[in-house]
């Protein structure tokens, strides 16, 4: 079975962001399989999706991990979607769903409040935190030689 890992994750086959921006100009983007090739998708780190993607595979025990590192976000167009699957006997570790908006308050920087839902998978049960918080942007300018 072949694992994958994208973003920083770790996995056989690698899925970097430069790939994901490569592929930017497909409708759908599928990292893994409908048969029973792909067993463990793991994604951490930044990941900036550009289209409709789907995560997993459907072979027995394929599961999707979300790394604690793990920052998905996109620029997909009205409409698109992220999925994740599992195959039978297969799991997720980790639920997380963040939103928020930036509030530019000059050029170089900006403040983003955001609400934060994360679920892990224990082993006995679902343990479920939610989280108001604030973030600062600071956008430093380079130097030109």
């Amino acid at each position: 079975m072949c694992s994958i890992g994208v973003g920083t994750g770790n996995g056989t086959l690698q899925v970097t962001q430069a790939t994901l921006n490569g592929l930017a100009n497909f409708t759908t983007l599928g990292i893994g399989t409908g048969d029973a090739a792909t067993g463990l998708v793991t994604i951490n780190g930044a990941v900036t999706l550009h289209t409709t993607t789907g995560f997993g595979g459907k072979g027995d025990g394929a599961s999707v991990v979300l790394g604690s590192q793990a920052a998905i976000t996109t620029t997909a167009a009205d409409g698109s979607g992220i999925g994740f699957f599992s195959g039978s006997g297969g799991s997720f570790t980790q639920n997380r769903l963040q939103v928020g908006i930036r509030c530019p308050i000059t050029n170089s920087f900006s403040v983003r409040p955001y609400y934060l839902v994360q679920s892990v998978n224990q082993p006995d049960g679902w343990d479920t935190n939610e989280i108001f918080g604030i973030s600062l942007g600071l956008k430093v300018p380079s130097k030109n030689k």
